[in-house]
């Protein structure tokens, strides 16, 4: 069974299994590098809000005979009340940016591979990539964060234009720090349960994870101006910045060698291409900050 053919099969039995009071409504989502997923909305008559359920998992488990439709339209339906709104959003949250300003956040997407879709989306590019814009909300359900990505009709509803976006992104950024720097060797003695040091020290490269509090869409924090400067200034170096993924960049000092970037480079190029899930890939390059100037550049 083809894509459409679930997407419409589904569709059809999660709205016999919800009833009259449901619609089933079928979207395509651009997502990150290239990437289309299909989306199941199962929207309330009575409620302006309904979570969005993707079906590739669902389409590749019946695919591989791992689920049958039953148990899918099943999971489907649970997944759905575990996210539904009680109550109708009030969308002047969002529609005012005197209100939504204080919630917008910024995303990094690599610039060569999102040519399309950011024709749709104000953003700004900074060396290979280009950072687009989101208004984040909690979710009442989950406890977690949602997300509605900026778009073009979004600003023209606004009235402001994309300097104003950055320039409220960068001062939400400073505001509210979510950011979060954790040493690497730290990190893995906590997770093999001991506090002593599992690395010779004097062997061990300094090495950090500098992401945001969710851990989610974190490389952004590449952009910290204040996060950058500090740990540099700790190190006593430039720092050479390893985007291992949307989510999350490495921190290391740089040590000045002429093959350091290209091999950092190699790195980065072997675990994009065996490691990362296409739509998690954030650059090819590595990048240096220098301490002297604060300022970012590709090194390789």
């Amino acid at each position: 069974m083809n894509i459409k053919e679930f997407l419409t099969e589904i569709a059809d039995r999660v709205a016999k299994e919800m009833g009259h009071e449901y619609v089933m409504h079928i979207t395509e989502i651009p997502k990150n590098n290239g990437i289309v997923l299909h989306g199941l909305n199962i929207l309330n008559r009575q409620v302006n809000l309904s979570p969005c359920i993707y079906l590739e998992y669902y389409h590749e488990k019946y695919e591989h005979g791992a689920m049958a439709m039953d148990a899918i339209v099943e999971d489907i339906i649970k997944v759905y009340r575990e996210h539904a709104v009680s109550k109708n959003w009030d969308t002047s949250s969002f529609t005012n940016y005197e209100n939504a300003k204080q919630r917008l956040r910024g995303r990094l997407i690599n610039t060569e591979k999102n040519e399309e879709l950011l024709k749709t989306l104000p953003h700004r590019e900074f060396l290979d990539l280009s950072l687009i814009y989101t208004v984040n909300y909690p979710c009442e359900k989950t406890g977690g964060m949602g997300s509605i990505r900026v778009t073009h009709d979004h600003v023209k509803m606004w009235k402001v234009d994309e300097e104003e976006l950055f320039r409220q992104t960068k001062e939400n950024m400073e505001r509210y720090d979510e950011s979060s720097l954790e040493n690497l060797q730290n990190l893995l003695g906590e997770m093999i349960g001991t506090n002593e040091t599992v690395f010779n020290d004097e062997e061990m490269i300094p090495m950090y994870i500098l992401t945001n509090k969710e851990k989610l869409n974190g490389a952004v924090q590449m952009m910290n101006e204040g996060v950058l400067k500090a740990t540099a200034e700790m190190l006593g170096k430039d720092l050479m910045i390893i985007p291992s993924s949307v989510h999350e960049v490495l921190l290391i000092p740089s040590e000045g060698h002429e093959t350091e970037a290209d091999t950092l480079r190699q790195m980065v190029r072997e675990v994009n291409d065996t490691q990362l899930a296409l739509n998690e890939i954030l650059s090819y390059h590595v990048y240096r900050y220098s301490h002297q100037t604060g300022k970012i550049a590709i090194a390789a």
